[in-house]
């Protein structure tokens, strides 16, 4: 698994049904990228991806405030 904000699905997908995928949490995980290279995927933190999605809307906004302003 790359494990970035792309693979947040599958995180909640696995934490949100009753589906049992053996060895989930010792065998399966993250291929990179950097600090995530070799953890479990379930331990992806779902928090930081949407700190990121609000912050880029954020942005966005804020750009869109100033060009209109000008």
């Amino acid at each position: 698994f790359l494990c970035n904000c792309d693979a947040v699905w599958f995180v909640w997908w696995v934490n949100h049904t009753e589906v049992t995928i053996p060895y989930l949490a010792t065998d399966v995980t993250c291929m990179g990228p950097g600090a995530h290279k070799g953890q479990s995927v379930v331990s992806l933190d779902l928090y930081t991806c949407e700190l990121d999605l609000t912050n880029f809307v954020l942005f966005s906004l804020s750009i869109s405030a100033a060009l209109f302003l000008m």
